[in-house]
Order: structure tokens, then C-alpha cells, then sequence
């Protein structure tokens, strides 16, 4: 009866029940999560992002996305062709423009406001979200 009563009141007065904890992060906020995590950069034109999603079961806690459909992606990351490059120059990057963008998908594992581990497209970042790589590269 409570439950009815509380679920008629929102619907009344517009409002919305308290939703879960999104995980969707902002790309300025890319840094100010706290602690060791990590943030896949994802597109919904991207065929890779869409299996990846698909075929791997995303973590909860210590985990982000951040939707790059929503910004122009050369206008906050460096851009780079060649992923070995790209990780390269990322690697203990403590700012946006510092991050080389090659492709997405794109999982940034991010300890003490540092870049340090940086996966690129979808067997890479398959890897990592299953446990198999467990350290920086």
C-alpha cells in the first residue's frame, strides 16, 4: 500500500523514483573519480562497442563510460593512427590532452589520477573486462 501510495505521488507531482547509480561520466570528469578505475569510450555507431557490450558483461563498481557521440573527440584528445603510439604517449598522461585517440573501443584504466593501462578496440578491451590482463600496457 505504501509502495502505491509513494509510485502515485511521483507519477502526481512529475518527479521520478531515485534511479540506480549511472555509470556515464562526462569526458571533463574523466579524472575526478577517485582511486584506481576505469572508462571504456564507447560510440553507439560503432559496431565494435556494440558487440563488446554484447558479448562481455560490463563491471559495476570502479567502472565508467563515457558516450563520445556526445563531443567531438579530437577537440579533447590528441589524435594518433597507430595504437602502439597512441598507448605509448597515454601512458602516465594526467590530462585529457594528453591522451592519444585512436578508436574506440577504448578502456582507459585510470590509479592516482594517472593513465595507466590503455586498451584498444574490441580484443583488447574483451581481454581486459574477461580478467586476462591484469596489468598496464
Amino acid at each position: 500500500m505504501r509502495g502505491a501510495w509513494l509510485a502515485m505521488t511521483l507519477l502526481l507531482c512529475g518527479c521520478s523514483a531515485p534511479k540506480s547509480k549511472n555509470t556515464q561520466i562526462r569526458v571533463n570528469e574523466l579524472f575526478d573519480q577517485g582511486g584506481q578505475y576505469s572508462v571504456l569510450l564507447r560510440s553507439s555507431y560503432c559496431s565494435q562497442c556494440s558487440a563488446l557490450q554484447k558479448d562481455v558483461r560490463m563491471p559495476g563498481k570502479g567502472f565508467y563510460t563515457i558516450n563520445i557521440d556526445e563531443f567531438a573527440v579530437y577537440d579533447y584528445f590528441a589524435y594518433s593512427s597507430n595504437v602502439k603510439e597512441a598507448k605509448e604517449k597515454s601512458i602516465g598522461a594526467t590530462s585529457v590532452s594528453e591522451i592519444n585517440f585512436v578508436a574506440a573501443p577504448l578502456i582507459l584504466e585510470i590509479e592516482d589520477k594517472a593513465i595507466k593501462g590503455y586498451f584498444c578496440g574490441y580484443a583488447e578491451c574483451k581481454e581486459y573486462l574477461e580478467g586476462g590482463i591484469n596489468h598496464a600496457s
